[in-house]
């Protein structure tokens, strides 16, 4: 039933037409414990309302199932949560855990891979031995927004963040400028930071309510959710994209790609983090000793109808 035995075919059939008679289900809990280790794998996750979190966490579930495993989810916000996270995972002898959160429990990374269990830390490099990543391109992806709104004919850009940053924010942006140099340096463009005092559609909305006391004519925005509160409430001013303005979003989420938004944007994708994290997670299972890698997953440009002059690909 373990399935690490080594069975004539003919004596594994009749053992399992005997156990399906009886109704038998195979306990994976007794299996983790004679294993030292369950079928289980822990997801961390925060701010599972966020529509690419979401996804990604979507995905990460498909995975993992398609894997033969199965998933224990914890939500963490605080140091209590987290205290219970790592209790609850050692507890079940979890084969591994993915951090999805976007600024990762570093404790709880340290102390599975003490006792190695295989950690990955999915959208952020973490400097933590034995502890793997996975992470979009955001040095690509702003890259390309830099390019796109410059084709565009923008000259006064910014770059919308949220208050305080986060990683990927931060990679995005500090790629967007290092792309903008050469402009910048010729006085062919400008460049200002746009702060939102969050994550969401609401604090997108309150930064374009304010964007306006300086120049702007091409934005690009840390996330989708940002970009789409921008654009509303730059209807809400009388501004238009691309007409006043041209905005690029990042992530790909499904609102992006419908009405009233039609947003241009860098994706990501989803499926192939979620992919790669649940490899490498198995990879450090088999090989606790390497040493941590930190892979990249490419993004590409979705043209739509927010930035001037760009043909749509959808």
């Amino acid at each position: 039933m373990s399935g690490q035995a080594r069975v004539a075919d003919e004596t594994r059939e009749r053992v399992l037409e005997a156990a399906s008679a009886l109704g038998y289900q195979v306990n994976m809990l007794g299996r983790g414990m004679n294993r030292q280790r369950s079928d289980l794998v822990g997801i961390v996750v925060r701010g599972a309302t966020d529509p690419y979190r979401a996804a990604l966490f979507e995905a990460l579930l498909r995975e993992i199932d398609a894997r033969g495993l199965q998933s224990l989810v914890a939500e963490v916000d605080d140091e209590a949560a987290l205290d219970r996270t790592i209790a609850r995972f050692l507890q079940y002898r979890v084969s591994g855990v993915l951090v999805t959160s976007g600024a990762p429990p570093i404790a709880l990374a340290e102390q599975c891979a003490r006792l190695g269990i295989p950690v990955v830390a999915l959208n952020r490099a973490v400097s933590i031995p034995g502890v793997d990543a996975v992470l979009s391109d955001n040095e690509t992806g702003g890259r390309l927004a830099a390019e796109a709104l410059l084709q565009a004919g923008c000259r006064h850009l910014g770059f919308l963040g949220v208050e305080g940053g986060t990683y990927s924010g931060l990679a995005r942006s500090a790629a967007f400028v290092a792309a903008l140099a050469p402009a910048l340096a010729a006085g062919r463009a400008t460049f200002r930071p746009l702060l939102a005092a969050g994550p969401g559609h609401e604090a997108g909305a309150a930064a374009a309510a304010r964007a306006w006391d300086a120049p702007l004519d091409g934005l690009f925005c840390a996330s989708d959710l940002l970009a789409c509160g921008f654009l509303d409430g730059a209807r809400a001013t009388g501004r238009a994209a691309p007409r006043d303005v041209s905005i690029i979003g990042f992530d790909d989420v499904t609102p992006a790609g419908l009405a009233p938004y039609r947003l241009t944007t860098i994706r990501q994708d989803a499926a192939g983090l979620a992919a790669r994290a649940a490899a490498l997670m198995l990879e450090r299972a088999e090989d606790p000793a390497r040493p941590a890698v930190i892979d990249v997953v490419p993004v590409t440009l979705v043209r739509r109808e927010t930035v001037a002059g760009l043909n749509e690909v959808t």
